[in-house]
């Protein structure tokens, strides 16, 4: 730290403090908001991708379970859109009969027009007798008499149980839905009758319309479990598909895990599809397959960057918005008050100790211009006491010089009066008498001086007091100041903590808000692909419109907790900001505190060296009563002994020369308390009171 005496003033200053510090706390002020926004949206917005992005991920598995319920429930669908086809069929009491009486052609005739009504949905309708024997194909009305048993599984559980037996079941030509339903006539089994409708491209197909995408059927055939151990990069079993060519071949760890009953859902090289392997059982629980799901992905990542650019916008828009809102506020609450402070400050610095602060408000900047203003109000009244302590003194002073030249005067009487003396003993009376009345009048000038004396030594003690007290109450004001920015420091930390924790309560916020949405657009597209379902989604609808409710009260309350919580941050921030000017703004005025201490401690100075040149001059006045004492003496002695007149007037001779020189040093001592005096009123006066 370096310490420079100009122009009277204190120029506390170091090289390094340059730079940053040089910069108008406006602009400080600009910078730290600017920087402090910024970085927090630029936070905010990496967080809310980050959940964003999650968000997708999430809602996307959901959708892809979805999928699966919807295939799961729309083979659940055909399978009872046939049993109840079948059932109709079964109950006939005419294909009771005809069948009974193995009818075969008039059976045929019977049939022939339904299957013919229902040959686009159902692949084929065939009779069983008990023992599996093919009776009567429809789909192919001549082949008939061959067993069944070695092969058709469902049709003998049928025939051995007596129950329904339904579910997918492999067959010659691969695997198609299968509900066989026993068949009797007046109580006796006569055999059974098979539904089997296709599965493969119409079924894909009607899933495609409904859900997009394109859809692969394969099988687990030894041939394809084989391909596990060759690894010769193609899948086997191959059934049906919505488009010519598969593009999306597995690599070989998921197959076991299709084996195993479990959902594998994966993401195509270029991450623009999701492919979706939906394992299927047969009638008996096993898995017999996959269905291959490829969904498009390009709208989801369309979407995801749609938001990522309008989080960006949207933070860049807040951003600014916020930083003008906190700059304007803290120009009316810090910047337009520490301005008028520093005017103050400056016009005091000049020597104006009649002003005064104005006052703004009730918070720390205004008990700062209270506490200034008493500073400024107390050293005023200092300086009103030192300029009439130094009045006193200058009076005093052309008092004692008064007196020193009466005195001096005096001495040359007395002088010449001695030299009266030796011219001539005739006049030796007279000059004896008139050198008693000259001593006389010596002595009566003494006591004034002295009188004087102690007026000036009271005066001066009573300028030491007030400079002393002075310094103590600038103490008191340092002290103030140092109480004051411990405070203001503690009051920083807590705001800083409960701004930290309203920021976590917000981005907590706003990630229930963005799944609340996405949760309540999920459930919309749910509702409406129930509807077009019909009376198989009417449940499915009802769990929606349930869930969309449940998004709706999300959604708002993460409204109002957004507007709390950003209110309490935009709150804490200004707080922390206007702390910080403070914190500068008090080390300013510290720095004036001790420019005021070391003026007085200048007056103190000054005013010591007054009491020092007041010591010397009471010396002095004590030998001028010793020295009148004896003159007064030497008068008596020549009044008595005329003889020794020549003699004493050697003495009085000398004497007489002493008390000129001890004169001599009074008009000094004068000059120079009328000097300090006036270096006194000069200082004083260079103050405004």
């Amino acid at each position: 730290m370096r310490h420079c005496k100009n122009s009277g003033t204190l120029d506390i200053t170091d090289k390094n403090e340059q730079g940053w510090w040089s910069v108008k706390l406006r602009t400080k002020f600009i910078s730290g908001i600017g920087i402090s926004v910024v970085a927090a949206m630029l936070v905010l917005t990496l967080v809310v991708n980050h959940y964003v992005a999650e968000m997708i991920d999430s809602k996307e598995a959901d959708y892809n379970r979805l999928l699966e319920s919807a295939v799961e429930a729309q083979m659940e669908a055909q399978l009872d859109s046939a049993r109840m086809s079948v059932q109709t069929i079964a109950n006939n009491l005419r294909v009771q009969e005809l069948f009974a009486e193995r009818d075969r052609e008039q059976l045929q005739e019977e049939l022939m027009p339904v299957y013919e009504t229902l040959q686009e949905e159902v692949a084929q309708i065939q009779f069983h007798l008990p023992d599996s024997t093919a009776f009567l194909r429809l789909h192919m009305p001549e082949n008939y008499g061959d067993s069944l048993r070695d092969f058709r599984f469902t049709v003998n559980e049928a025939n051995e149980t007596l129950e329904i037996v339904e579910g997918l079941e492999e067959g010659r030509g691969g695997y198609g839905f299968r509900v066989v339903v026993p068949m009797f006539y007046q109580g006796q089994h006569t055999g059974s009758v098979e539904y089997g409708s296709g599965f493969g491209d119409v079924f894909l197909q009607e899933i495609k319309d409904n859900f997009g995408g394109e859809y692969f059927i394969y099988t687990l055939t030894e041939e394809s479990l084989s391909w596990l151990e060759d690894g010769d990069g193609e899948e086997e079993g191959f059934m049906a598909a919505t488009v010519a060519t598969d593009e999306w071949q597995l690599e070989l760890p998921y197959i076991d895990r299709i084996a195993a009953g479990e959902m594998v859902t994966l993401i195509s090289d270029n991450e623009r599809e999701s492919v979706i392997l939906m394992p299927y059982t047969d009638y008996q629980g096993n898995v017999g397959g996959y269905i291959k799901a490829v969904v498009d992905r390009s709208a989801i990542l369309g979407y995801s960057q749609q938001i990522q650019q309008i989080s960006y916008i949207l933070s860049g828009v807040i951003a600014l918005l916020l930083a003008l809102a906190m700059y304007l506020f803290l120009r009316k609450a810090i910047l337009k008050p520490l301005s008028d402070l520093q005017g103050t400050i400056g016009e005091v610095e000049s020597g104006d100790f009649t002003v005064a602060c104005r006052k703004h408000s009730q918070d720390e900047i205004g008990q700062l211009a209270d506490s200034f203003n008493n500073m400024v109000g107390t050293v005023r009244e200092i300086l009103e006491d030192v300029k009439n302590a130094s009045d006193a003194v200058s009076a005093s002073s052309k008092a004692l010089t008064e007196t020193s030249a009466q005195n001096t005067r005096a001495s040359e009487e007395v002088a010449r009066a001695v030299e009266d003396i030796a011219a001539g003993a005739t006049d030796q009376a007279e000059r004896t008498e008139s050198g008693s009345t000259k001593a006389s009048q010596l002595g009566e000038q003494i006591e004034s001086n002295t009188k004087l004396m102690e007026a000036l030594t009271q005066s001066s003690k009573e300028v030491f007091v007030n400079i002393q007290q002075g310094i103590e109450e600038i103490q008191n004001i340092s002290e103030s100041y140092q109480t004051t920015n411990e405070a203001m420091q503690d009051i920083q930390q807590g705001i800083r903590q409960t701004d930290g924790s309203a920021d976590k309560i917000s981005e907590a916020s706003r990630v229930i808000s963005a799944i609340a949405e996405q949760t309540n657009l999920l459930a919309l597209n749910a509702a409406i692909e129930a509807a077009r379902a019909g009376e198989a989604g009417r449940g499915f609808a009802v769990v929606a419109e349930e869930i969309r409710k449940l998004a709706e009260e999300s959604n708002e309350s993460t409204r109002q907790i957004d507007a709390v919580v950003a209110e309490l941050s935009q709150n804490s921030k200004e707080a922390v900001s206007r702390i910080e000017k403070g914190f500068e703004d008090l080390e300013k005025l510290q720095e004036a505190i001790e420019k005021s201490r070391k003026v007085y401690e200048q007056i103190e100075t000054a005013t010591e060296t007054n009491r020092t040149n007041r010591d010397e001059l009471d010396r002095s006045m004590q030998e001028m009563e010793v020295m009148k004492n004896e003159i007064l003496d030497a008068l008596q002695g020549l009044a008595a002994i005329a003889e020794e007149n020549s003699a004493s007037t050697e003495e009085v001779s000398a004497s007489v020369e002493e008390q000129t020189a001890s004169m001599a040093e009074i008009a000094d001592a004068s000059e120079n308390l009328e000097s300090l005096a006036t270096r006194l009123r000069e200082l004083v006066q260079r103050f405004k009171a």
